[in-house]
């Protein structure tokens, strides 16, 4: 324990005794170590004394009594063998541990995990490459007063470092090898544990083989390995192995197929969906899909039946392999050609028969069209048709063979709109005209019932007008128009009137119609009361003639003229 003492006087000397102790210090300083007696058992009264002089020579005394508890004995409890990159437990025997205060001193090489205060300690170790000690230290205080302090030796072996090496991505049903090494200590022994799989052998070497079980889908397995230093101290690795299933193959496709034709082939693994594939056709060709799990196949044609095979094998991402195949019988294919009319029109019946087929045993044809409907001759190699529709049309037919191979041919057809003529012009026309009818540009020609053969005629009596035209096709139509010409109109103006200058005179016009109301019109209007009536008064300033015009509900007029003559 330190004690020291302050005095302004500035003492030359200081002599300190002690009572119950010893002064492990130099005695004649301010300030002195005691270390007070450790023997009792009970708690005694000690005193630390002092003389000090000043450089007058005058002196002076004090004393300080110091109660001495007695020394306690303590003890460590815990391992005292361990391992690096590990934690233990350590703790105070031999006191009273509800009634006791400890403070504890991490150790060199280690670290007190959570509260330094307790009975109980946790340390951390270090990890170490190689063996070393540490040592742990606590001090100890009764509820007494009592104290006690110790340390522990700790010997700290480096731990084990596993390092495996195998195949870590394996194939169902095979056996691999696998070793261990310890990369920080020599003479290490080895446990091996599996999941997914069993040791063959012996399972505590340094190298073992693993036979890994057979699985149906992509799994994960294990390998635990536990590596036990020479002091018995261990370390462990571990690796997950994937296992990747064999292939289990069921090969999907038509067995009976029709030289010529397109067949899809399709294979499936129950067990692996992550393989490639590669396929073998004989009879046939891959048009695509190598590599997956799908290809198509294009059967030969030929005159007689004939044999073939599919093959695939599949191979999965760790190599996993298996192959399946299947026998094919390739049936003859029939060939069909359409013959008949390209260009037709419409509502109109043409026959088109099928040609050149190889095959006599065709057991049926089937007709279908597009752009009208069949008449007669389905399911025979010749057939009817009502072509309807206008437009570029197809005619097809399909053979089957009693192989029920089948084949399709078709025919491109024109059908072509028949022409709709429409006459136009004038039908009701005024007595004394003509009429111009007019059968309408773009055909490539016209026949009238008169005889005439261009597109318009010029009539001038009533009748049934016919034509028929023609278009570029080949295709007709007839259509007519019926012209009728109205009666006559009649317009008198009157007789002509003499008047003197500044005179008034009544027109007396007369219109006459068998057909409708009509319409009255003199020109010139100046001086006249109203144009528009059959009797307008006419106040002329010189001799004017006058014009009548007569107009019935058809637009046929007829005009007149009336002269005034106007004397000075």
């Amino acid at each position: 324990t330190v004690y020291s003492v302050t005095d302004d006087t500035q003492p030359l000397l200081y002599n300190w005794s002690v009572d119950g102790g010893v002064i492990t210090s130099d005695a004649t300083t301010s300030t002195i170590m005691v270390r007070w007696s450790t023997g009792n058992t009970i708690t005694t009264i000690g005193a630390v004394n002092l003389t000090a002089t000043n450089q007058n020579g005058c002196s002076m005394m004090a004393q300080f009594a110091v109660t001495v508890y007695p020394a306690i004995p303590v003890d460590i409890s815990g391992d005292s063998t361990t391992t690096g990159d590990t934690t233990g437990v350590y703790g105070v025997a031999g006191v009273d541990t509800t009634t006791s205060s400890f403070q504890w001193e991490a150790p060199v090489g280690g670290s007190i995990v959570g509260s330094s205060t307790g009975a109980t300690i946790v340390i951390e170790w270090d990890d170490v490459d190689e063996p070393t000690t540490a040592t742990l230290s606590v001090s100890v205080m009764t509820e007494g007063g009592g104290t006690g302090s110790t340390t522990f030796t700790v010997q700290i072996y480096p731990r084990p470092i596993l390092v495996m090496s195998g195949d870590q991505t394996v194939c169902g049903e095979g056996t691999e090898t696998y070793t261990v090494t310890d990369t920080r200590t020599t003479g290490s022994s080895y446990e091996w544990f599996v999941s997914g799989g069993t040791v063959v052998g012996s399972s505590t070497g340094a190298t073992v083989m693993i036979q890994w079980n057979a699985t149906s889908a992509t799994t994960t397995a294990s390998i635990l390995i536990v590596g036990y230093e020479p002091h018995g101290f261990d370390g462990t690795t571990r690796a997950n192995i994937t296992v990747y299933p064999k292939p289990n193959l069921d090969l999907v496709g038509s067995e009976t197929v029709c030289g010529g034709v397109t067949a899809s082939y399709t294979v499936s693994d129950a067990h692996n969906t992550d393989a490639s594939y590669s396929w073998t056709v004989n009879g046939g060709t891959i048009l695509s899909g190598q590599g997956t799990s799908q290809v198509q196949v294009q059967w030969n044609a030929g005159t007689i039946k004939g044999n073939g095979s599919v093959a695939v094998n599949a191979t999965g991402i760790n190599a996993c392999s298996a192959m399946q195949s299947v026998d094919v019988i390739i049936n003859p294919m029939p060939i069909l050609n359409v013959a008949g009319d390209t260009s037709v029109c419409t509502d109109e019946m043409f026959s088109y028969l099928v040609s050149d087929y190889n095959l006599t045993n065709v057991a049926s044809f089937i007709w279908s069209t597009d752009g009208g409907s069949i008449i007669s001759g389905q399911n025979t190699p010749v057939v009817t048709v009502h072509w309807t529709s206008v437009g570029a049309r197809t005619l097809s037919v399909v053979g089957v063979t009693p192989d029920m191979c089948s084949t399709s041919a078709s025919i491109n057809v024109m059908v072509n709109d028949n022409p709709r003529p429409a006459i136009v012009g004038n039908t009701e026309v005024c007595a004394d005209s003509t009429t111009v009818l007019d059968a309408g540009a773009g055909y490539a020609s016209y026949l009238w019932s008169n005889g005439a053969q261009t597109r318009t005629i010029t009539v001038s009596t009533s009748g049934v007008y016919t034509v028929v035209v023609t278009s570029d096709a080949g295709c007709t139509a007839t259509t007519s128009a019926s012209v009728h010409y109205l009666p006559s109109v009649v317009a008198q103006a009157g007789s002509d009137i003499e008047i003197c200058a500044g005179e008034s005179t009544r027109l007396n016009g007369i219109g006459i119609s068998y057909i409708g109301d009509i319409t009255f019109k003199w020109t010139p209007e100046t001086g006249l009361s109203d144009p528009t009536i059959a009797d307008p008064i006419a106040t002329p300033t010189e001799t004017t003639t006058y014009t009548l015009l007569i107009t019935d509900g058809y637009g046929c007029s007829i005009a007149d003229q009336v002269t005034v003559t106007v004397k000075p």
